[in-house]
């Protein structure tokens, strides 16, 4: 897989981590890439973000290149986290609503269960409800 760091500030600027390799992994610089998001999530060549108005945005780009030249294409308003995995693209509301963006679809689609924070890593879903219980479910 590719090497990919992400991250934002408290101002909601985006960063990446330029210069990382398997000889390399701390990289060689933060860089600045376009736009401002609150949150963000990586995997791989995917890259998801919302802002500080819960609108949620993808960047375009295969980051082989530089994503300093990559677009943002809004996915959505009001949720409240974004996430990222192998598993496809997740999100919770403000209400704790979970919904789930399909490749090749136009709105998301929202699926049982209510989380304030959600996770997509390996073949796991992770969550964390008000009580503050954690889930998963494996796909």
């Amino acid at each position: 897989g590719r090497n990919v760091v992400f991250g934002v500030n408290a101002n909601d600027d985006i960063f990446y981590r330029a210069g990382i390799t398997g000889e390399n992994p701390k990289g060689t610089q933060w860089v600045v890439v376009g736009g401002k998001l609150s949150q963000i999530d990586v995997d791989g060549n995917s890259v998801w973000g919302r802002n500080s108005a819960y609108k949620v945005f993808n960047l375009h780009t295969s980051c082989k290149g530089d994503p300093t030249l990559s677009s943002w294409e809004q996915y959505g308003t009001k949720l409240a986290r974004v996430a990222v995995g192998k598993l496809g693209v997740y999100a919770v509301s403000g209400n704790d609503d979970i919904f789930t963006w399909k490749a090749g679809s136009t709105v998301w689609s929202q699926i049982s269960g209510k989380l304030k924070d959600i996770s997509v890593g390996g073949t796991k879903i992770w969550g964390v409800n008000s009580a503050d219980s954690i889930f998963y479910k494996t796909l």
